[in-house]
């Protein structure tokens, strides 16, 4: 199945705490605008000969549960 960002964007209006207590703390849907900014790199992602980057900080399989695997 393929969705379309108003698909996704409608998904994320469907989680209306986490709306309330990102509004509360931080002034904005803040869960909302990361989801949809890596539903905007999926095609370019996807595309042949690309490398997979993350936004995440750690990195999956790093930080302090896996000591061992830590790269800086």
């Amino acid at each position: 199945m393929i969705w379309d960002r108003d698909d996704v964007d409608y998904i994320l209006a469907t989680f209306p705490i986490v709306r309330r207590k990102d509004e509360q703390a931080y002034g904005e849907y803040r869960t909302r605008r990361p989801i949809l900014q890596l539903y905007d790199a999926m095609p370019d992602a996807i595309a042949p000969g690309t490398t997979c980057k993350t936004m995440l900080d750690p990195r999956p399989g790093s930080g302090p549960r896996n000591p061992e695997r830590h790269r800086a």
